[in-house]
């Protein structure tokens, strides 16, 4: 669910494509060389993703569980219940 990636990761796969891209400059866009290298460059952009994003079913769950704990909290205060609200949260 969460994607969180090191300095280090970020630092390397940078390294790649700058150095993809240097050698991009090298060969004319007709050669074979050339293709093979923008490939490459298509799957390096494709590693790199934004990291620490959430997902809307992971938020939407959130918050629905949220709002579940507060309305049996709020019942609660009035009202008796044999069952505590944490148990209605959906674990992890």
């Amino acid at each position: 669910m969460f994607a969180f990636k090191t300095q280090t990761e970020d630092l390397g796969l940078q390294e790649a494509i700058d150095t993809a891209l240097n050698e991009l400059k090298n060969h004319k866009p007709d050669t074979k060389e050339y293709s093979n290298i923008v490939d490459q460059l298509t799957k390096l952009y494709g590693m790199k993703r934004k990291p620490n994003t959430l997902s809307k079913d992971a938020l939407l769950s959130f918050a629905g569980s949220i709002l579940g704990v507060g309305m049996i909290m709020s019942f609660e205060k009035t009202h008796v219940m044999s069952q505590k609200a944490l148990g209605f949260v959906k674990k992890p």
